[in-house]
């Protein structure tokens, strides 16, 4: 994913029309979903709509990530209103459903959401939406053992504001997962979290060192190679030269265009600039 894309991702889609979508493997009669994202203004009519269309139509008109397990995405919403704000539109359609949210900055937008399929969960604002969280001690099982990808992620998203001590901890297995989402979840938390909390600027830089040159996913690499660069010029310009030799096409197209945009920076800056 480039830095236009991944950017583009986690911001709101303008003015888009209406989305008509049926759920996967949902029959004829299945409800249609209506919603519209206007700028980031939503409007929905929606009767019985199964949440993970619902869900995923909001994802794509808004660039939110979105993700719902199969036990849960089949049930049903039924919402109206009319030019809501994005997060309370996106707040409405979970009600009473368990999630958890990562947000680009503390009080920033959300990015990401995960709707939980075992019972457990951590809304954003001390418990406003969904369940409370359970004991450290079971989030850092399930974020190591928990079956589905989409609950150990979630499980390490609730550690991380949580018990920043536990996340640490289980840190190293999460960037080794199984499952390369659960690998993004937390290269994400790595480089979103703010400094110190739990981790050093010095350590999110070197884990984001090691993403970029060793991950098995070729988009998780490039991904990284974007935040080092965003994060430090420096780090970022070593890592995107090593990743010239990448095996993957996409990733040493990646890193040509972030040494082209690093480059760009530092000429700009050393123009003197007329008085």
């Amino acid at each position: 994913m480039s830095a236009t894309s991944r950017s583009a991702a986690a911001g709101v889609a303008a003015a888009l029309l209406v989305a008509l979508l049926h759920p996967a493997g949902a029959g004829d009669g299945a409800a249609p979903v209506r919603l519209i994202v206007a700028g980031e203004q939503v409007s929905a009519h929606l009767e019985g709509v199964p949440l993970g269309a619902a869900l995923q139509s909001l994802s794509e008109q808004s660039g939110i990530q979105v993700h719902v397990p199969q036990a849960v995405a089949g049930q049903p919403v039924s919402a109206r209103f009319d030019d809501l704000p994005l997060e309370q539109a996106l707040m409405r359609l979970l009600e009473g459903v368990s999630h958890i949210v990562l947000r680009d900055d503390p009080g920033g937008a959300p990015i990401r959401v995960w709707v939980l399929s075992s019972g457990h969960g951590m809304a954003p604002g001390a418990g406003a939406h969904g369940t409370s969280p359970p004991a450290a001690g079971s989030l850092a099982f399930d974020a190591r053992h928990a079956p589905e990808p989409e609950d150990r992620s979630a499980a390490l998203v609730a550690l991380s504001a949580e018990d920043p001590a536990q996340f640490v901890a289980v840190l190293s297995d999460a960037l080794n997962d199984r499952d390369p989402s659960v690998r993004e979840t937390a290269m994400d938390l790595v480089a979103y979290s703010p400094e110190g909390q739990p981790l050093s600027r010095d350590a999110k830089l070197r884990l984001l060192t090691h993403i970029a040159r060793s991950d098995g996913s070729a988009e998780l690499r490039a991904d990284a190679l974007v935040l080092l660069a965003d994060m430090d010029p420096e780090r970022g310009r070593a890592a995107a030269l090593h990743a010239r030799g990448d095996a993957d096409a996409g990733v040493r197209t990646e890193a040509e265009a972030v040494l082209e945009e690093l480059e760009a920076e530092r000429s700009d800056a050393a123009t003197p600039r007329r008085r």
